[in-house]
């Protein structure tokens, strides 16, 4: 079995690409699909999202380091594309690409954009697999990375064939998943979450405390950083995002 860092781009606060879909809301729906089927197929998956980072360097950088605290065999970054500009449609689609740092992952990363402009029926851009080290994620990791550029937002052509949970499968078919097994019951490692917190209080302190976890400033800011929140200061919407994912069994130990 394998093990991912899987990781929709940019936050509901710092937005990516949007036209007739948004990229925020659809890579979330193909990360989720995804790492649902690569957990049902026996995988260890690590949601490595950010949803709380306001800039696009805090963004990058909060993604970067939840991936470096795994040991993976493949880090998947999931976008969408824009710049075709062709809001009433032309009869031609945008189409996948793939972007890797170098050729160690061609091969999966050729099959993932063969499997998406298959199954969507969308082509590819150009060709299927691109090398750029300039990407931050890509550079910037330490395992070997690809970051999938799934359809154009832009393109009417491409956004008739959408379809994010084809697009998922897609995916998992290209890393050898059965896409037709039960998702009800997901292979979920937990051990790098904090127990769930179960007192009703607002107040980050008090919840981490009731878990039996250090509660002082200095921790919480490692806390913060492991779960996506840059420049933690200790503020109210900070503190509430941190409560909201203990609470939810979610909260990223350091």
């Amino acid at each position: 079995m394998a093990t991912y860092n899987v990781h929709g781009g940019h936050t509901p606060n710092c937005q990516g690409v949007s036209a007739l879909i948004n990229e925020v809301t659809e890579d979330r729906k193909v990360k989720n699909k995804l790492i649902e089927l690569l957990r049902a197929n026996g995988h260890t998956v690590y949601d490595c999202t950010d949803d709380y980072s306001t800039t696009q360097n805090a963004n990058l950088s909060a993604i970067v380091s939840k991936c470096n605290k795994h040991n993976v065999d493949l880090d998947i970054s999931i976008h969408l594309n824009s710049a075709r500009n062709d809001l009433s449609g032309d009869g031609k689609c945008g189409g996948v690409e793939v972007y890797a740092y170098d050729d160690r992952v061609y091969g999966t990363a050729y099959r993932i954009a063969e499997n998406i402009a298959n199954a969507l029926g969308i082509g590819f851009h150009g060709s299927p697999v691109k090398y750029n080290k300039s990407l931050y994620v890509l550079r910037k990791t330490k395992a070997k990375a690809i970051l999938i550029e799934c359809c154009f937002v832009d393109d009417r052509d491409d956004v008739r064939r959408w379809d994010s949970t084809k697009c998922a499968m897609a995916i998992a078919s290209a890393l050898g998943c059965n896409t037709n097994v039960s998702t009800a019951k997901p292979n979920v490692s937990r051990e790098t979450y904090f127990p769930v917190v179960k007192i009703n209080s607002c107040s980050i302190v008090d919840c981490l405390k009731s878990i039996n976890v250090d509660s002082s400033f200095s921790y919480r800011k490692k806390i913060a950083v492991a779960n996506g929140i840059a420049n933690y200061k200790g503020s109210a919407p900070q503190n509430d995002n941190l409560v909201s994912l203990g609470k939810k069994g979610k909260l990223i130990k350091p």
